[in-house]
């Protein structure tokens, strides 16, 4: 459900509607409430009131963040359009009776802004802004409200009933705005696939959004059609298995095959492996036959693309050996290695199993327990079976019983079930 940083041009398009002191469009006037809003997203707390001691010396610009000092620099800009605003107010309502005065300056009285409800964490501000944008027509600060909704639900006082459908509502919004956003779409099928769980007060579970396959796979299908990779992509795999939670009762495979295209026509992010992996296993499902070329040629454009899954294919393809490349060490070694250094935690792992064995590189222990370490980071659960090994053995590290017997009392369920699964 994230969305991308807001870009430099975007950037310089709300630092432009600002310094023309009273922006002449209402859109522009949203582009600057929407990146005002993203950016404190980045930086929840304000850097003018959490700035270090040493007051404002520029040479202390240096210790702050890109985007603080980006956000820093649209609130001066503010501040002197405000100020502005005033002198301009003040020379067009001269002489108007029907408003206040106060210290000989004339102002006119404003509605204060609505308590906010929703749990929103730290990013208050970054809420208020987001709003100003969504009521102003910005589908992008829509998603972004709907996002913060469902990240922060457990901040929610209504045990995150509240939350859930306020998020539901900014999605619907932007997805039926009259220039509509696919995320909001892509969201939507995401919440009503899934449902929505949280735990009350008591520390039960409590079903806050029932799933709804007919909604789900309406919205799908929206963001599929309007142009959106992933979704296409989750369509493709949907079809394939036959997910009842999107209405497929069983494999369909033109669904499958004509949303896997679509995915890959339109550059989904791991298109490729899905492909790549579809062609070396073949589906009996889909009608189609392992295809070993196919293989090699998703797999590769996908490593071009530094995706760290297909990566990690190629290198468990170099180790294996298939029916027409034999197996490789050295090129193994290569690509795990690339698949670690873009994310992979398969990749971690594997590493770690090769310096700990030895296999075509010098034994390493030390090496091996860092990469069991970085797996792990990486959400691999096995990984913690072999650190515990090796603190046990004191291999790469020293001995410690105690930790391996911590280790396994935390892990020890999730590694049985990591062992079962297929």
């Amino acid at each position: 459900m994230e969305q991308e940083d807001p870009s430099a041009e975007a950037m310089a398009a709300a630092k432009a509607a600002l310094l023309e002191v009273v922006p002449a469009r209402r859109d522009a006037d949203a582009e600057v409430a929407y990146v005002l809003g993203a950016l404190y997203l980045k930086q929840p707390f304000d850097p003018v009131l959490a700035k270090p001691k040493g007051g404002d010396d520029p040479e202390k610009d240096d210790d702050m963040a890109p985007h603080a000092k980006v956000l820093r620099d649209i609130k001066d800009l503010r501040k002197a359009a405000a100020r502005a605003r005033r002198d301009r107010f003040r020379r067009v309502t001269q002489g108007n009776e029907g408003a206040k005065q106060k210290d000989g300056v004339l102002v006119s009285k404003s509605a204060s802004a609505s308590p906010i409800r929703a749990g929103v964490g730290d990013f208050f501000q970054a809420w208020r802004w987001l709003q100003i944008a969504a009521f102003r027509g910005h589908t992008g600060a829509m998603v972004r409200l709907g996002n913060i909704c469902i990240e922060n639900v457990s901040d929610d006082r209504s045990g995150g009933t509240y939350n859930v459908r306020l998020a539901e509502k900014w999605y619907i919004r932007a997805a039926a705005a009259p220039s509509p956003i696919a995320d909001a779409m892509y969201n939507l099928a995401k919440l009503y696939h899934e449902g929505f769980q949280a735990e009350d007060g008591s520390g039960e579970i409590r079903e806050i959004l029932s799933s709804d396959s007919v909604r789900a796979r309406f919205w799908l299908d929206r963001a599929a059609q309007h142009g959106d990779p992933t979704a296409c992509l989750w369509m493709a795999h949907a079809a394939r298995v036959g997910d009842t939670g999107l209405g497929f009762s069983g494999p369909d495979r033109d669904t499958a095959l004509a949303s896997l295209q679509d995915a890959l026509s339109r550059d989904a992010p791991g298109g490729d492996f899905y492909a790549a992996q579809l062609h070396r296993f073949g589906d009996a499902n889909l009608g189609v036959e392992a295809d070993e070329a196919l293989f090699w040629r998703y797999a590769k454009q996908g490593a071009k693309k530094g995706d760290a899954d297909a990566l990690f294919a190629m290198a468990d393809a170099y180790f294996n050996g298939t029916d027409t490349v034999e197996a490789s060490l050295a090129e193994a070694f290569k690509y795990y290695g690339l698949a670690c250094d873009a994310g992979s935690g398969e990749a971690a792992i594997c590493l770690g199993a090769i310096f700990a064995r030895g296999v075509g590189v010098k034994q390493d222990y030390e090496a091996a327990f860092r990469y069991y370490e970085l797996a792990a980071d990486r959400g691999i659960v096995l990984a913690w079976q072999n650190i515990a090994s090796m603190y046990a053995l004191g291999q790469g590290v020293p001995q410690d019983e105690q930790a391996a017997k911590r280790i396994l009392e935390t892990w020890g369920p999730h590694i049985q079930e990591a062992l079962q699964a297929p």
